[in-house]
């Protein structure tokens, strides 16, 4: 029957999704507009309002301690335990950025942040018949009294559980016994973040929503998600914002079930990566493909991963991508890189010599002589990266796994009939329309396949700019070609 056809397919043409982080609203705003245009249905994740103070459509929240309701047993004590861990890590990098790290300081709140957390999750739904929230956390950490509600539940829990005694020890003991005093004291910078973290409304009401976004359900459903953390509402706010969702997201990747052959492909975009540079980003350069994840992500320099000690080795984990795209106007810094990148390879360097004697000598000669040379030279100079023309980027690239020398390419506007303009015509849309010319960001890529390539391999003199011509060798888009044809 259909619903056998339908799922024989869905199995095997499985639905790719998508999804975008971003700093402001532009990029995130073109991408509901694309869905919105073809009917596609999508999450947002946006503490910006419209004109008219009202939330944008198809909003939802980013709870940081929603556990799904499929959750049972192991699955559900592991998912509590990351969550609360990455909370604690978030805070603690909010802490950082105020310049007040300290690392028994940092080890003792993380601890306490991490149990209490874990505290209103196993306990808040069987108190309140709802997910736990930060703003629970907020109560509890500003009011040490509020806890024994909790505890007592907690106690319930563990008589059957038998896995929550070390939590139950370290509150009596440290947030209710003789180290109360101290913890309170102790903890104050630490309720002064959470404070500030819950202050911004619209944040606020993301973190706090009942009806928040499931990872596990976007990646395996194919899902189209965007998140705006609004650089605009401050450092601190936008960061935290930008974190949750990123290392969020990362744990729902890490935890894919499935193999590399099962699972449907996603792809993530993130802009303006820099931002949000965090220790932890590793893991999505080297293992998101296993778990059958492509990641794009948007850098300024290579320079900006040289903020702090933490991060820098990152640099050379992104050099090792399978992919870049280098856009012109490089920093000097980063012109020495890609052309390093590029390699050197064996030129021909031809010596032409005239040698002449005076017409008043008695046998007056004239002869040339020319010999050729090969020598090492390299491949692509950092200035014809720097040089490039608008919409020309230059490409590292593999095939069947092995790198390519870099090739020209040029990148291309969406055309006004990407947009599905005609099937549009709710009001929303029309009162987030723009000019076209500052809504096309989404570039389409040329397929190296297309480039005039033949053999297995593309031979290096076709893959650089003919130094001869008076015009820069650029390989052109088909609009029929697809950009998912660039990593089969």
């Amino acid at each position: 029957d259909c619903e056998s056809v339908r799922s024989q397919l869905d199995q095997r043409y499985p639905v790719c999704g998508i999804t975008v982080l971003a700093p402001d609203d532009s990029l995130t705003d073109d991408v509901c507009r694309l869905c919105e245009g073809h009917g596609i249905p999508y999450n947002r994740i946006d503490a910006t309002k419209m004109p008219d103070g009202e939330r944008k459509t198809h909003w939802t929240g980013m709870n940081p301690f929603f556990i799904p309701a499929s959750l049972k047993g192991e699955a559900l004590h592991e998912a509590i335990v990351k969550k609360a861990v990455i909370f604690s890590d978030i805070m603690l990098v909010i802490s950082d950025l105020k310049g007040k790290s300290d690392s028994y300081f940092s080890g003792l709140n993380r601890q306490m942040l991490t149990n209490i957390a874990i505290l209103i999750m196993l306990t808040v739904p069987h108190l309140f018949n709802r997910q736990a929230t930060p703003e629970d956390l907020q109560l509890l950490i500003n009011d040490f009294d509020l806890l024994p509600e909790y505890v007592s539940k907690l106690e319930e829990i563990n008589r059957t559980q038998r896995r929550y005694t070390f939590i139950l020890q370290y509150i009596n003991n440290e947030l209710l016994g003789k180290g109360r005093a101290k913890m309170e004291d102790q903890s104050r910078g630490t309720r002064n973040i959470i404070n500030e973290f819950l202050m911004m409304p619209g944040s606020r009401d993301v973190y706090c929503s009942q009806d928040s976004i499931d990872f596990d359900k976007i990646l395996s459903e194919g899902e189209v998600t965007v998140c705006n953390y609004d650089l605009a509402s401050g450092d601190t706010n936008a960061i935290a914002f930008g974190l949750f969702f990123l290392l969020s997201f990362n744990n729902a990747v890490l935890s894919r079930p499935g193999t590399e052959q099962t699972r449907s492909p996603h792809f993530f975009y993130v802009d303006e990566l820099p931002v949000l540079i965090h220790s932890s980003l590793e893991k999505n350069f080297s293992l998101f493909r296993k778990f059958r994840v492509a990641m794009f992500c948007a850098i300024q320099t290579l320079d900006q991963f040289e903020k702090n000690e933490l991060t820098k080795y990152l640099k050379g984990v992104i050099l090792g991508c399978a992919n870049i795209f280098v856009f012109g106007r490089s920093s000097l810094s980063d012109m020495e890189v890609f052309s390093a990148l590029a390699g050197v390879a064996d030129k021909p360097d031809e010596q032409k010599t005239v040698s002449e004697t005076a017409l008043s000598d008695d046998s007056p000669s004239l002869s040339y002589s020319s010999r050729e040379m090969w020598t090492q030279k390299n491949t692509l100079e950092g200035i014809d990266i720097r040089m490039n023309d608008f919409q020309v980027v230059t490409l590292f690239t593999i095939r069947d796994g092995a790198p390519c020398p870099p090739i020209k390419v040029k990148v291309h506007f969406l055309k006004k009939s990407d947009w599905g303009y005609e099937s549009v015509n709710t009001a929303d849309t029309l009162i987030r329309a723009k000019d076209d010319a500052d809504n096309m960001k989404v570039a389409l890529l040329s397929q190296y396949k297309k480039s005039g390539f033949k053999g297995d391999r593309p031979p290096a003199a076709k893959s650089i700019e003919n130094k001869t011509a008076p015009h820069r060798e650029v390989h052109s888009i088909d609009e029929n070609e697809s950009v998912s044809d660039l990593f089969n």
